[in-house]
C-alpha cells in the first residue's frame, strides 16, 4: 500500500508541480484540487475492482460521515467499492494537508473514520509546503502517518532526503520545460 501511494505522490510532484507554484499570491492550490490529481494518479496503482473517489458522500448511506467531534467529514480520497456495504469494501481513507494551516482533515479524523467505517488503512498525508525565499519555488517535504493494519504510530518522512531531492529536481526541470512552451509567442 505504501509503495503505491508513494509512487502516485511522486508522479503528482513531478507531473503536476505547477499546482504547488503560487501563480497569484503566496499559496498553492486547494487541497481539493491536489487530492483530485492524486486520486487520478492512484488509479493505475490499483486493480480495476477498486473505485477511487474524492470528497465522496456515498449515495444511499443512511448516516453522514462524521468524526468524533460530530463534524461532517468527507475524506479527501477513498479507495473502496462503491457498491459494497461492509468493511471488506473499504480499503483506504486518505486526508491530504498541503500546508500547516487550519481547516481540513486531521490525524484524528482519519483515525475516527477508519474505525467507524471499517477501512483497512488510513493515511494522513502532509506535504509540508513552504514557499522558498530565494528561488521563488515551493519546498515540499512530505510526511505521512498510517493507521490500521500494521501501521506505525508516528509521522514519518515519505521519502529519504536524497530521494526527495531527486524528485524535486526532476519536478523543477519538468516545470522549467513546460514554462518554456508557455513563453513561446503565438504565431
Amino acid at each position: 500500500m505504501e509503495s503505491r501511494v508513494r509512487t502516485a505522490l511522486r508522479n503528482l510532484i513531478v507531473d503536476e508541480y505547477s499546482l504547488f507554484v503560487p501563480h497569484h499570491g503566496k499559496r498553492p492550490v486547494s487541497e481539493l484540487t491536489a487530492s483530485a490529481h492524486l486520486a487520478r494518479l492512484l488509479v493505475p496503482q490499483f486493480s480495476r475492482s477498486w473505485d477511487i473517489d474524492c470528497e465522496y458522500n456515498r449515495a444511499g448511506l443512511k448516516e453522514i460521515k462524521r468524526d468524533s467531534a460530530r463534524a461532517r467529514r468527507r475524506p479527501d480520497v477513498i479507495i473502496h467499492r462503491r457498491t459494497g456495504e461492509d468493511s471488506r469494501h473499504n480499503l483506504l481513507i486518505l486526508e491530504l494537508k498541503i500546508t500547516s494551516g487550519r481547516g481540513g482533515g486531521s490525524e484524528k479524523s482519519v483515525q475516527d473514520l477508519l474505525t467507524k467505517f471499517g477501512y483497512r488503512h488510513g493515511l494522513f498525508l502532509h506535504l509540508n509546503w513552504q514557499e522558498a525565499k530565494e528561488e521563488h519555488e515551493p519546498l515540499l517535504n512530505p510526511e505521512w502517518r498510517w493507521f490500521g493494519e500494521s501501521a506505525d504510530s508516528s509521522r514519518q518522512p515519505v521519502y529519504q532526503h536524497a530521494t526527495l531531492a531527486a524528485i524535486l529536481a526532476e519536478a523543477r526541470l519538468n516545470w522549467a520545460e513546460r514554462r518554456r512552451f508557455l513563453d513561446v509567442p503565438n504565431g
